[in-house]
């Protein structure tokens, strides 16, 4: 994928020096809507201890054998941060510059940004407060902990970056895997963002089904085999949520927002 000399791209939620357009393509058709939600949590999750974060978030986790016959885990987080509104989770999440500051500790190099379509706020008939919806081509270089082995790959995934809801306080991102390739046979999951009850923070909904290559679905309920990735999956998205509550409380503290903060440690 050639992206010399390409220009920013003009985002209806943010436009950023590290997203990138791809040429002559004035008007991209909007990005695929996403698959269906989850039903609900799965039978453990009621079981499962709420874990609390310094800053006062907490997140609750279930990581059992995927029973699709295609993925090995399949991953359902509840995170609560009382404090951050949805669109501040949303913009952290979101925020091309995210790794360059160091705020996803098993992202280690972002190679690759391109923004793949895009769809500005209004356009299909969006309710009001839309914030559009665009589709990003991510290459990443990960990192993952294996029993006492750490494996570093290369990702390309796509990622549908949906603020459509925003007017009522909703935002969701979806991601799945644009080619197979480095860890991961097939990779999919949804963060879905909501107004907390208190209606001054955010509950966030994340959900993932994982198949790392070279691994066979159906060996998902062999003890050794079956713990080892769900064991993997569990310490991946245990570190994803302190990064993710550990940025907003830097955010907060700040002065300036999302923006301001990444700069300050992209510059530090």
């Amino acid at each position: 994928m050639d992206t010399t000399a390409l220009p920013a791209a003009t985002n209806p939620q943010r436009a950023h020096a590290a997203d990138r357009a791809p040429p002559h393509q004035a008007a991209p058709p909007p990005p695929p809507t996403s698959a269906s939600p989850p039903t609900g949590p799965p039978p453990d999750f009621a079981r499962q201890r709420p874990q609390t974060l310094p800053s006062g978030a907490s997140y609750t986790l279930s990581t059992t054998p995927a029973h699709d016959g295609a993925h090995l885990a399949s991953i359902y987080c509840v995170a609560l941060f009382p404090s951050a509104p949805p669109s501040l989770v949303f913009d952290l999440l979101t925020h091309p510059g995210a790794c360059a500051a160091g705020v996803w500790r098993d992202v280690k190099a972002l190679n690759e940004r391109l923004v793949e379509s895009e769809a500005a706020p209004g356009a299909g008939g969006d309710p009001p407060g839309s914030r559009g919806v665009r589709s990003v081509l991510v290459t990443q270089v990960g990192e993952v902990r294996l029993a006492i082995k750490t494996l570093r790959f290369e990702t390309h995934l796509r990622v549908v970056e949906d603020g459509r809801g925003a007017g009522a306080g909703a935002y969701a991102t979806h991601f799945s895997l644009a080619r197979p390739g480095g860890a991961l046979r097939r990779f999919h999951g949804t963060w879905a963002l909501a107004a907390d009850e208190a209606g001054t923070g955010t509950a966030a909904l994340l959900t993932q089904e994982v198949c790392p290559a070279g691994v066979p679905p159906g060996l998902n309920n062999v003890p050794v085999i079956g713990r080892l990735v769900r064991g993997a999956c569990s310490r991946a998205v245990r570190r994803m949520v302190e990064d993710l509550a550990g940025a907003l409380d830097g955010v907060e503290k700040g002065a300036g927002g999302v923006d301001a903060w990444i700069e300050s440690r992209t510059t530090m």
